[in-house]
This record gives C-alpha cells, structure tokens and sequence, in this order.
C-alpha cells in the first residue's frame, strides 16, 4: 500500500485498502477491517471510483453484520445497493438483495425479508445464478415458516430443492469429497423442509426429501424427529 502511496496512485491504495480490510474480516479482527473499508470509501468517493465505492460499502456492511449490528449494517448495504443499481452490477444488486433479505430477518421483520428475497430471487432467475436462486427460495422458506405460514414455506423450499438438485446432476463429474462439500453448504435446505414436514405428520414427503440427502440412518433420524413432536 506504501507503494501505491509513493506514486501517487489512489486507485491503487483504494483497492489494497479494500484487500486489507477483507484479511482482517477473515481474521475475525472487525473492527480494524472497518476502519480499513472507511478508508477505502473516503477514497473511493475522491477519486469517483462507484464500483470501488460499493466494494467498501459491502465489506463495512458485512462486517457490521457480523458485529450483530445490523441496522448499520443494513444502512451500508443499502448504499451499497444504490450504486449496484446505478453501475449496472446485477450480480451485486442480487446478492445485496439477499443480504438485506438476511439482516431483517435476524432483527424478525420477516415481511421486509421476504420483500428483499423476493426481489433477489427474480434478479437470479434473470442472470441464471442458480446457487443465488436457490439461497434465496430457501431464505423465502425460512421467513415464511417464521411467520407460521407453512404450505408457501414447503413450497419455496420444495422450489429450493428442485434448483440444488439440478446442481448436484451438473456437478456429477466432479470427486467425490468435492460434491459432498457442495452438499455440505446446502444441507439446510433439506432438512427444513423435512422437519416441517414432519410437524404437519407428512412422513412419506419427509423421508422422500431427506433420502436426496442421503442421511445416515435415515430411519434414526425420522424416529427421532417424529418422538420430539
């Protein structure tokens, strides 16, 4: 960064600003990550750099999330958002979508949530982002069920299912411990809906959907579900 300083190049220090604030975010040092995004910003902002600008503005936003703060994580994230959307960035204004989506849901304003899901969703559907549009089916099945409404929560996160099985056939050719780490990141997204199935006495649904899991000793594992009703 000293570097970048010397010869006067602020682009540069702006965007290895960025990079140290991402290590230090990694690191779980928090706080120094943010004071390393505010720095970027305020360079970024000089130098009219909107893309670097919503760079800094996302890694101060999760890193305030992560802090639990989230309604300052909620006001980065926003800004964020703004200049996705003036920039051209669908990719970014889905995925800032989505963590919006994720910040009201953690302060229980699943309706906001769901609004946030929503409009993320249809972004995916338009770039075809498969793995984004099945995150958001199932953050859309979480906020539901949250709300107690639990057919739509079964039928998002059916929805859900169907996107991370066309997945899983697109990455047959992979190794194995490659397709079971995939697996391992969306696990939730069976066993929800498996649990709120089995709530609502659908045993049969329930099994079928955790044997695309492929649970071990699946059996145990209903009986248990079923005996803590």
């Amino acid at each position: 960064m000293s570097i970048y300083k010397q010869v006067g190049d602020r682009f540069g220090e702006g965007n290895s600003l960025i990079g140290i604030g991402d290590t230090y975010n990694s690191l779980g040092q928090y706080q120094k990550a943010i004071d390393f995004y505010q720095q970027s910003l305020e360079i970024k902002k000089q130098i009219g750099d909107r893309n670097g600008e919503g760079r800094s503005l996302l890694g101060l936003g999760n890193a305030y999330g992560i802090l639990g703060q989230y309604q300052k994580a909620i006001d980065f994230y926003k800004q964020s958002l703004e200049i996705k959307k003036q920039i051209g960035d669908r990719n970014g204004e889905g995925r800032s979508l989505g963590n919006l989506g994720a910040f009201y849901s953690s302060l229980g304003q699943y309706q906001k949530a769901i609004d946030f899901y929503q409009q993320s969703l249809v972004i995916s559907k338009q770039i075809g982002d498969r793995d984004s549009e099945g995150r958001a089916l199932s953050n859309l099945g979480i906020a539901f069920a949250k709300l107690n409404k639990i057919e739509l929560a079964i039928l998002y996160y059916k929805q859900s299912l169907n996107v991370r099985e066309s997945i899983r056939k697109d990455i047959r050719g992979l190794s194995q411990e490659e397709q079971k780490s995939y697996l391992s990141t969306v696990d939730s997204t069976y066993r929800n809906p498996a649990d709120l199935l089995l709530k609502q006495n659908r045993s049969l649904e329930a099994r079928q959907v955790l044997d695309l899991l492929k649970v071990q000793e699946l059996s145990t594992y209903l009986n248990n579900r079923l005996h803590r009703k």
